[in-house]
């Protein structure tokens, strides 16, 4: 199992773990063409291009968002946009 220090170890010192770490990147918006291009939707458009530079769909639904999973700067990310 796993050890308190193992745990305590990745939390403080990430690449030195044997925990495989995933960035969690949320973006937060509203919904609807109303909010599309306002500053209520900022979560949602950084999400967004952040998907499109890693040349990624957000489209798959996972615990009520929208999600997908790439690889950003050498790490993995989930990309959300909870709807």
């Amino acid at each position: 199992g796993w050890k308190t220090e193992d745990i305590r170890s990745s939390i403080f010192h990430p690449r030195s773990s044997t925990f495989n770490a995933m960035w969690l990147i949320v973006g937060l918006g509203n919904p609807g063409l109303k909010y599309e291009w306002t500053r209520h939707n900022c979560g949602f458009m950084v999400v967004d291009d952040l998907a499109r530079r890693a040349r990624k769909e957000i489209k798959a639904p996972e615990c009520q968002a929208l999600t997908a999973r790439s690889t950003i700067g050498g790490e993995q990310a989930l990309l959300v946009k909870p709807s």
